[in-house]
């Protein structure tokens, strides 16, 4: 399909500005939070002030839990001044990237029309939507599995023109998912086009020899780093970096051990509100493909589903692990939605009434969201809070949510209430309208989150307070120690402190708090269990919920006999 160009520049705004839109609100309305994005920070952090670009560092000891591509990007922002930001900076620049990457791969496939919708599609997935906010690996690597996945379509295509080049992108693209997160760089796209080609063995070339030259380069390029990085890190560091994290997490998890039908579970939390119409889209994609031959929409199914069957097979499961399927799923219904196969499928219908869940779902949102604004302002919850971690972000929204703030999230929640509405009606008339409408509806869903949502919950969230406290009694001259935990990074990143010594030794404890100098940062539960209510209590000079966490400040008491 020939697509004429006049409209590029304007489509790759439109996609610039949406991805601005969704994304640069959050930079300025709240801190980083807890676990991932403080850690991952003060490691690029740590990687820009120490120089330690081979073997990533947190807390001054290596940390071997990641590869090195997102921390050398981001310790890139830092020595350009952005500071706390430049997690989410490298987020901003992959989203952005992954967006134009599948509309110019998709354009001439599927259409001009169909790829825009494509791309906007990926952006207001509920995953896609979240993630966009958070200075974490997840965006790159969907970068990074976009690229691959495309230019090995590309180069398994007979119309190609230059399919060696495509096969050397792709596996260029993989080595980089590696060095960002381990061997699922490689395992997703190479299980999703090994599956695509099958299937579409017919229309596809297998790539000869190129695959050698391609191998060539991915083993170059990884063992470019991780060689030296193994030699540097040691044995230790070797054993974590290719065995715990990669056959570790797949075997038998150590951590985020979840059930079998966990993505299904998950289903409308991450692929919400455009998962209601994939069943349509994929049964329209096989009916397309029989008739004649539409390669992309296949494609996209099997990059939509291969993944998520591969992670529901690991024990390991976290939501953010399917971030990189969301433009599969934004192709597939983008092709869907401006495609003759909806018009011949004889499913219209149904068609409309899945639609119109999606969009009463995202009504439904911004009404629940207007209403616990009231609820919340006028306290009415205040005597049911309990402990947890979300009822001490509510009491921190009693404190923040004045009447005026409530009046303005109630406006702002009206928006994408109205255009879920309108949606609603629209999907009998016209779908494509009503598709826009239901994407603008999530995008304007991101005004109360941002404006509203987030900075009322960060101060319970985040540990910036904290560690300015930290700071304000230590000075320059106090010794400052954590105690049984290194917290992620967060009190080395906001007291700008490169090494906190982490004391794991009840008596260790107790003889440092014997100097007046000395201020120990942990949990209150573990002080008291290790040196007792009253003599904790006794050491305490502030406290701070952060998270599920109450967070103590210990400060160091001369005994009598030294008084």
């Amino acid at each position: 399909m020939n697509e004429p160009r006049a409209n590029l520049p304007r489509d790759l705004l439109i996609i610039v500005a949406l991805v601005l839109f969704a994304g640069v609100p959050s930079l300025f309305v709240r801190d980083l939070w807890n676990p991932d994005e403080p850690r991952y920070c003060e490691v690029a952090r740590e990687m820009f002030l120490t120089h330690h670009y081979l073997v990533p560092h947190l807390n001054g000891d290596i940390y071997p839990e990641k590869g090195p591509v997102f921390f050398w990007i981001a310790a890139g922002f830092w020595k350009l001044g952005a500071g706390y930001v430049s997690g989410r900076l490298v987020t901003l620049l992959s989203v952005t990237g992954t967006l134009i990457l599948m509309y110019l791969a998709s354009r001439g496939h599927i259409g001009a029309k169909g790829a825009l919708l494509g791309a906007v599609i990926t952006l207001t997935t509920f995953l896609m939507f979240a993630f966009i906010r958070l200075g974490v690996l997840d965006a790159f690597q969907t970068l990074t599995a976009t690229a691959a996945i495309m230019s090995g379509f590309y180069a398994m295509r007979p119309e190609t023109r230059r399919r060696g080049p495509c096969w050397l992108v792709c596996y260029a693209a993989m080595a980089l998912g590696v060095l960002n997160k381990g061997p699922v760089g490689f395992l997703v796209p190479a299980l999703t086009l090994i599956v695509y080609g099958l299937l579409d063995r017919k229309r596809t070339r297998a790539g000869g020899w190129w695959h050698l030259a391609g191998a060539a380069l991915f083993v170059l390029l990884v063992a470019a780093w991780l060689v030296p990085a193994c030699i540097a890190g040691g044995e230790e560091y070797m054993d974590t970096i290719l065995v715990k994290q990669s056959i570790g997490r797949t075997v038998r998890s150590f951590s985020h051990r979840n059930p079998t039908y966990f993505y299904l579970e998950h289903a409308v939390d991450c692929f919400g509100p455009w998962v209601f119409m994939v069943p349509l889209a994929v049964a329209a994609a096989i009916r397309s493909h029989r008739r004649s031959g539409d390669s992309l929409p296949i494609l996209a199914t099997v990059w939509f589903i291969v993944p998520i069957l591969f992670f529901t097979l690991i024990s390991g499961k976290r939501i953010n692990y399917v971030v990189p399927v969301t433009p599969a799923l934004g192709l597939l219904c983008g092709w869907y939605f401006t495609s003759k196969a909806r018009e011949e499928a004889g499913s219209r219908r149904a068609e409309i009434w899945l639609l119109r869940t999606a969009c009463a779902l995202i009504a439904l949102i911004g009404l629940a969201l207007a209403a616990a604004a009231v609820a919340l302002e006028s306290g009415a919850w205040k005597p049911a809070l309990g402990s947890s971690e979300l009822d001490a972000g509510l009491r921190e929204m009693l404190t923040w949510l004045t009447p005026e703030r409530a009046a303005i999230a109630v406006a702002l929640c009206a928006l994408p209430l109205a255009l879920g509405v309108a949606a609603f009606f629209l999907a009998a008339r016209n779908t494509v309208k009503a598709v826009v409408a239901l994407a603008a509806a999530v995008l304007l869903m991101g005004m109360p989150i941002d404006f509203v949502a987030l900075p009322a919950l960060n101060p319970v969230k985040s540990g910036r307070t904290f560690s300015e406290t930290v700071n304000r009694n230590a000075g320059a001259s106090g010794r400052v120690y954590m105690f049984t935990d290194d917290f992620s990074g967060v009190f080395n990143l906001y007291t700008g402190r490169l090494r906190i010594p982490v004391v794991t030794n009840e008596e260790h404890l107790r003889k440092l708090l014997e100097r007046p100098d000395v201020f120990v940062i942990t949990r209150m539960r573990d002080a008291e269990a290790t040196l007792g209510p009253e003599t904790a209590e006794g050491h305490v000079i502030y406290h701070e919920g952060i998270g599920h966490a109450a967070m103590v400040l210990l400060k160091g008491r001369p005994t009598a006999s030294e008084k």
